[in-house]
């Protein structure tokens, strides 16, 4: 309703009245006159991280959705310029267009900055359209337009892929950009140019993987029933559809067998959708199986016997879970072995880790963890030395702590 609402004063008032409407409706309530504020662009998993941002005593976060700010922008922009990374060809073509959205972005800063010490924006990336008129006001003001990246490149490969990405945009300015990881800052520095420009780099970790529960704070009161089993249908996730395919299978198999629960979790509706049908063509159940999409990692591993997860970054979040975690690349090439996310862990089962490269092997480890026949050191030095490498983990230095040392700290040029 509030998008509906903002759209149509957007379209019918313009920007100056969107803006004062947004204001009053969704941020004035949220100001905190005693501390530092930034204006903070929300979205899905970024959220995660502005919860625990919120633990600030010095900062205080006002947060605007991103819903919110495609529904009113996306009002006056053409679709072609409503895109992520490629919106500034755009710019040159529909510069009344983009005006607009400059001209509703100062009005909100106007308005915040009237009631509160305003330090800038933030958001979870450097590239998002819906971010650019806040960028341009940025640019030409004392607000600083910051960045705290939800995107961590923690393989050669995904760096080589953002390189490629990102060489040659041209975006502007980023007053201050907070990393997950040293991989992610070395890509950045790497396509740091005119064009690009990020005029502070800091790596923070990550903020939503910030916990004061000791590892091994395990609720021994709830029953463990479940396996979560974490897909993505994604190329760079599993280039061979075997390597997916004759995993999804088998752990399906043993579930069964077993008498578990297997929890799906998808990336979205769409890939919900298209492995359900497939599911239907491998002569599986999809009704036997509990299928999620919005359900955090923290979760869905509350009633959980392990994880399985394919090469993405939700390894990295699962690592701070007291759970096992599997790991299997069944049918992977040897250049590609030692850039698998925790290839470490090879020979790592005593921390209930598992990295499997053959079915028999998967088979064998499933039984033994569904057996209970290990016990396992959730809290060992192999799991805070890969959580520190993955995303700068620290239990004495919480990320949301160096978040606020580095906005706080940040000048302007």
């Amino acid at each position: 309703m509030k998008k509906y609402l903002c759209s149509v004063i957007a379209k019918m008032f313009g920007p100056s009245v969107v803006a004062r409407t947004l204001f009053y409706l969704e941020l004035v309530g949220q100001i905190d006159s005693d501390k530092v504020n930034v204006l903070v662009h929300s979205r899905s998993i970024f959220s995660k991280d502005i919860q625990k941002l919120r633990n600030s005593k010095e900062l205080n976060y006002i947060v605007l959705s991103n819903g919110l700010l495609s529904a009113v922008q996306g009002v006056w922009l053409p679709k072609t310029a409503q895109e992520q990374t490629f919106y500034y060809k755009n710019l040159p073509s529909h510069s009344d267009e983009w005006a607009l959205c400059n001209t509703f972005a100062e009005e909100l800063l106007r308005l915040i900055s009237e009631r509160c010490d305003l330090k800038g924006v933030l958001s979870a990336n450097f590239d998002y359209w819906q971010d650019a008129g806040f960028r341009h006001v940025c640019e030409r003001t004392a607000y600083s337009f910051m960045v705290l990246r939800r995107e961590n490149e923690v393989t050669k490969k995904a760096v080589n892929m953002s390189l490629d990405r990102y060489r040659n945009v041209e975006i502007g300015i980023i007053d201050l950009a907070m990393v997950f990881s040293d991989s992610a800052k070395f890509m950045m520095e790497t396509i740091n140019s005119d064009k690009l420009k990020f005029e502070k780099i800091v790596v923070t970790g990550s903020p939503r993987l910030d916990c004061d529960q000791d590892f091994n704070s395990v609720n021994e009161n709830v029953t463990k029933t479940d396996i979560v089993f974490f897909t993505y249908l994604n190329g760079n996730y599993c280039e061979d559809p075997r390597n997916f395919w004759e995993v999804v299978k088998t752990v399906y198999e043993i579930t069964q067998k077993n008498k578990k629960n297997l929890v799906i979790k998808c990336k979205n509706k769409s890939d919900k959708k298209k492995l359900k049908k497939q599911f239907s063509e491998y002569l599986l159940d999809p009704k036997s199986v509990a299928w999620s999409i919005n359900g955090t990692t923290s979760q869905l591993t509350s009633k959980a016997i392990c994880a399985i997860a394919f090469n993405s970054t939700v390894l990295v979040e699962l690592l701070s879970m007291p759970i096992p975690l599997v790991v299997p690349f069944v049918y992977i090439n040897d250049e590609e072995k030692n850039d698998v996310i925790l290839h470490e862990a090879k020979k790592a089962e005593d921390s209930g880790l598992f990295h499997v490269e053959n079915i028999n092997k998967l088979k064998v480890i499933l039984e033994k963890i569904f057996q209970n026949r290990n016990k396992y050191n959730f809290n060992d030095d192999l799991r805070l030395k890969l959580l520190d490498k993955y995303v700068g983990w620290n239990p004495g230095k919480p990320s949301y702590l160096r978040v606020e040392k580095a906005i706080l700290s940040h000048r302007k040029n």
